[in-house]
């Protein structure tokens, strides 16, 4: 699982009696940073608590950090706040007569426009250090906030994986997996699995790119790729052309067609709901198309991933350090140039 929960009071609900480190380490009241206790005899006894610097800082990774993300043309524009966005659908064609007078049925070109509204979700995830710890690790010349900062970096790239693939039902966000306007898309009749041949696989995976190329009617430029189950990529890997060959089915595919052949764990065992098939079960999917042109298709992500202050709760025992991001939905202009294929491998 991906470790963030979704909504926008999700920020307010883990910092409640919270309040931000560089205000809580700055007070001027200096009894604020005394621990106070009461003697046998009534006196009061002070104590300065042992306080360790709080160095701020963002850790920076890689913003698209798999294959598929590295793709993936990402529009973030728009920034925090924003509930949704719109794009038109638009289609546009002509016709050609023979020259001669004008009349009713004069061919021009005619555009036309449908409106299409995308919903945009906040998702919020972060983590905590209580003071003590952060004192010791301190003290053994340990900083424990990049392992903590990665970790959930890596939860945010899982999000944003998932985002792209499977959307968010419950907030009305599809992914490529279920969007009703990607029309290609097919069950095939045999999965391929452990057994097939090198043939087999080849055939399988470029008779949807071939579909790809019919329907788009070759309009766009690289780059394209094929997103399939993880065991089906390492089985295209590891199968070779021939007998003596040491031409591999991926490079076989990836030289003859262009795409880029790219493994994804979770496709192996997708729920057949998720992806609209009406059915029980799961199926191992795939889905291909040029992810990288933003004449093709866009992911909407208004405010990547974005690390705020850390807090101190009111007791001063423990920060948090809350990660927000605000993922919104697909803008595709072009679905000809995507496929989606279902019960294309079987772990049987």
């Amino acid at each position: 699982m991906h470790g963030f929960i979704k909504g926008a009071r999700a920020l307010t609900e883990i910092t409640a009696g919270m309040i931000p480190a560089s205000i809580y380490f700055n007070q001027s009241d200096n009894n604020n940073r005394k621990a106070q206790a009461r003697g046998d005899a009534g006196e009061t006894l002070y104590g300065e608590l042992a306080l360790t610097m709080i160095q701020e800082g963002v850790y920076e990774a890689q913003f698209k950090p798999n294959a598929l993300l590295d793709l993936i043309a990402f529009n973030t524009s728009g920034g925090a706040g924003l509930q949704s966005t719109k794009y038109f659908e638009g289609e546009s064609r002509a016709t050609f007569m023979r020259l001669g007078a004008k009349n009713p049925g004069f061919g021009t070109a005619d555009a036309g426009t449908v409106p299409i509204l995308q919903s945009v979700e906040t998702y919020v995830s972060g983590w905590e250090m209580w003071l003590k710890d952060t004192e010791a690790a301190a003290a053994a010349g340990i900083d424990p906030m990049p392992r903590y900062a990665r970790a959930v970096r890596a939860a945010y790239r899982q999000l944003m994986q998932d985002h792209c693939l499977y959307g968010d039902q419950e907030s009305q966000i599809e992914g490529l997996l279920n969007s009703g306007r990607i029309k290609n898309r097919a069950r095939l009749a045999t999965a391929l699995d452990e057994n097939s041949t090198a043939n087999d696989l080849y055939n399988a995976l470029a008779d949807i790119v071939k579909s790809i190329a019919s329907t788009s009617e070759g309009l766009h430029d690289s780059p394209y790729a094929l997103a399939v189950p993880g065991p089906l990529k390492r089985k295209c890997d590891t199968t070779f052309r021939g007998v003596d060959s040491t031409v591999s089915v991926t490079d076989w595919f990836q030289g003859s067609t262009g795409y880029q052949l790219i493994g994804i764990e979770s496709l192996k065992e997708v729920d057949l709901a998720l992806i609209n098939e009406g059915q029980a079960g799961t199926t191992g999917a795939a889905v291909a198309g040029n992810f990288g042109s933003s004449m093709v298709l866009e992911k909407m992500v208004p405010r990547p991933f974005q690390q705020l202050a850390p807090h101190v709760d009111s007791a001063g025992l423990r920060t948090i350090t809350p990660v927000v991001c605000d993922i919104g939905g697909w803008h595709i202009y072009d679905p000809t140039a995507l496929a989606v294929r279902s019960n294309i491998w079987s772990e049987s």
